[in-house]
């Protein structure tokens, strides 16, 4: 999904909808709200580690998130 063109809320949404239906749902409108996605995965340490929001603000702001997420 990473190179689809596909919006960064609908790709979270739609990447979970069968394990964890209610948690991409609200992450996704988040981000549709303007979130950035390392501060949404922060709201959720219990899925996802501090290494992992970093790696996403990391890539952020350094203009690579793409790269970050397909590595």
């Amino acid at each position: 999904m990473i190179h689809s063109a596909v919006p960064l809320g609908k790709a979270v949404e739609t990447s979970g909808i069968a394990t964890f239906p209610s948690l991409t749902k609200e992450m996704a409108g988040l981000i549709q709200d303007g979130n950035p996605l390392s501060a949404v995965m922060a709201r959720y340490p219990h899925y996802f580690t501090d290494y992992e929001v970093a790696l996403v603000n990391t890539g952020e702001y350094s203009g690579s998130l793409e790269h970050q997420l397909s590595t």
